[in-house]
């Protein structure tokens, strides 16, 4: 059966697929998509004020007729509408959307980013703000001869721009974090009940990971416990990730001796762990 939702429960469903694949998340969920966005304030582990507004990247350009002093006219009057958003002061605006992503792809390759990882991505407002320019000064032939851009992408690519930029602007947050998870995420992770909903996506990712492989025993726990007086002080941002580390210290065992190590390392790279930003899951991959 299908079920039409609301936008408001689109940009809750949004919001909990942040909840699901950061950890403890604070600011506002923004997704992107062709005919609206939905928006939402997360804060650990709720969501709370929501609203859709009528900011797709195709509805801007069909509503303008491509004309962007229209589109930023739009886009102002859009966001202004949304009462709570101007005091909501978030220190990070999650994107979430194959538009957003496609920004954070043309970033990366732009400053020889050497982690090809999307999720988590992040971006200061300044940073969006000369991409914005940036994209505004190319022709569309310029734009689509881009670096890994696509003809779909090419022709909204300025509207989502000029919509992220205008999201940082009027919200005052300084930066942007980028998601792979979307409402299909949130909706798996709103059958949960709330006590897995609370646990760690790191760890439990981690776990997940570790099962794969038929290392789901004790020996993690007794591994982190065993080695755990040697970090008295040890930060909790820190301990989580050797938490992670124990689950995943056998992660290699069906590899050959001689491939181990550089075998871990990039199965952690490359793996789709969730809650770490990219400098932890570099600890975590030279730490196995």
């Amino acid at each position: 059966e299908i079920t039409v939702i609301s936008g408001e429960r689109e940009a809750e469903l949004a919001a909990k697929a942040v909840l699901s694949s950061f950890n403890e998340p604070f600011g506002i969920s923004a997704d992107l998509g062709g005919g609206s966005m939905e928006l939402a304030s997360v804060e650990r582990t709720r969501v709370g004020e929501r609203a859709s507004c009528h900011l797709g990247s195709l509805r801007i350009l069909d509503t303008t007729d491509g004309k962007r002093e229209k589109m930023e006219e739009l886009i102002k009057s859009e966001l202004k509408n949304i009462r709570w958003l101007k005091d909501a002061a978030p220190p990070c605006i999650y994107a979430i959307g194959g538009g957003f992503r496609t920004l954070a792809k043309l970033h990366m390759k732009k400053t020889g980013y050497p982690l090809d990882i999307v999720h988590e991505y992040h971006m200061s407002r300044r940073a969006i703000g000369q991409m914005r320019e940036k994209l505004m000064e190319l022709s569309a032939e310029e734009i689509r001869d881009l670096p890994g851009m696509t003809e779909k992408r090419a022709s909204t690519i300025v509207p989502t721009a000029m919509v992220l930029h205008q999201l940082m602007s009027t919200t005052g947050a300084p930066e942007v974090r980028f998601s792979v998870s979307g409402i299909r995420e949130g909706f798996f992770f709103d059958l949960l009940d709330a006590k897995m909903q609370k646990e760690d996506a790191l760890l439990a990712s981690s776990k997940d990971l570790a099962a794969l492989i038929g290392r789901a025993g004790t020996y993690g726990r007794e591994l982190f416990e065993w080695m755990s007086p040697l970090f008295a002080n040890e930060p909790l941002a820190w301990q989580r990730v050797r938490r992670a580390l124990c689950k995943l210290s056998e992660l290699a065992w069906s590899i050959d001796p001689n491939f181990r190590a550089n075998w871990a390392y990039q199965r952690i790279i490359q793996s789709s762990l969730k809650g770490i930003d990219h400098k932890e899951r570099l600890m975590l991959a030279l730490a196995l």
